[in-house]
């Protein structure tokens, strides 16, 4: 039988913070499993029942389901924004009387094992993210203890918390590290991101045209200095004209939304890449972006950032949509209320 005290131990957990948002992160390895067992055990409401909570709706990517966690208001109602089986699920979380937050959990083989990654974030008060920590470590407790074919039973929560509370308590009382997400001031954005491709390799994806389609969006045009170039998106287009380019180093381009007046002032963007390693470090500056929308923007270039990271990796860049919706709940819960 798996002791609680015991299974606590191997857990990798981290409490992060980007302005007022905090974002817990659970990294656990499960044991003799396969993902499609372990995916299964995370998305069919019978099996979730057994140590998550009544789970109702539809899981499909657009759908909406609800957890039940079995108390007077303690019902969730989830978004599904990505459902990749058996790799990554996505959701929307609304609890009644918190801010929206989201939910990420990433699965992957571990040789004869399976890692699952479980992000919180966008909770608004460190407290309030170290709950979320504290219940879903006791969540997967139980998880684990299913896939053993263990009873998922579990003592009161009392009992619960004065295991957890140790795991937790220096997490809340040290000062959480600025994690990954962008910071946004104003219309200034900026972004740093570390890869394990060397400069060259990250500046050719950056800097060709058709490398850049991968991952990024439809780029056509010159992408030398004083050179013109366009990008289209799903959901428009930006141009701009190259103002510095130092090979396998720097680039600073204009960049103009074509819904926006023609008359607006460009804004700049500006990518740095520094070798760490034998990786490279790239960090991203955006100035004058409408303010209206940079919070926006930020959660965009977070999700394409990953994109990169991906098509680095050798890997497709198909999460851009789960990506953006985790970083704008951190970018929506970034400033005071």
């Amino acid at each position: 039988m798996t002791d609680l005290a015991e299974w606590l131990r191997a857990t990798d957990r981290s409490l992060t913070r980007s302005g007022r948002a905090r974002s817990i992160a659970l990294r656990r390895t499960f044991a003799d499993a396969t993902p499609d067992e372990v995916w299964a055990a995370c998305t069919e409401p019978e099996r979730l029942g057994r140590w998550l909570g009544v789970v109702a709706g539809d899981l499909i990517e657009g759908g909406t389901v609800t957890v039940d966690l079995g108390g007077r208001d303690d019902t969730a109602t989830c978004e599904v924004v990505r459902c990749d089986q058996p790799r990554r699920l996505t959701l929307t979380w609304q609890w009644p009387g918190e801010v929206d937050t989201a939910l990420d959990l990433r699965l992957r083989s571990a040789g004869d094992a399976v890692e699952l990654l479980l992000e919180h974030v966008a909770a608004d008060s460190a407290r309030l993210a170290a709950g979320y920590g504290e219940g879903w470590e006791s969540g997967l407790w139980k998880l684990d203890r299913l896939l053993r074919g263990e009873p998922t039973t579990e003592p009161p929560w009392p009992e619960i918390e004065a295991v957890l509370d140790p795991h937790w308590q220096p997490l809340l009382e040290a000062d959480a590290a600025t994690n990954r997400w962008p910071h946004v001031e104003g219309g200034t954005i900026t972004a740093r991101c570390a890869y394990a491709a060397p400069p060259a390799e990250v500046w050719a994806a950056l800097t060709d045209p058709d490398r850049l389609s991968r991952w990024f969006g439809t780029a056509k045009g010159d992408l030398r200095e004083h050179g013109e170039w366009t990008v289209t998106f799903d959901n428009g287009s930006a141009r701009g004209t190259v103002r510095e380019c130092v090979p396998g180093e720097r680039f600073v381009t204009s960049w103009h939304w074509d819904h926006e007046p023609a008359e607006r002032p460009a804004a700049e963007v500006s990518v740095t890449l520094t070798p760490q390693g034998d990786g490279t470090v790239l960090e991203l500056r955006h100035t004058g972006a409408d303010e209206a929308s940079a919070k926006g923007q930020g959660a965009g270039w977070y999700a394409h950032l990953e994109g990169l990271g991906h098509d680095l990796d050798g890997r497709a860049a198909d999460d851009w949509y789960a990506d953006f919706t985790v970083a704008l709940q951190v970018m929506k819960a970034t400033s005071d209320r």
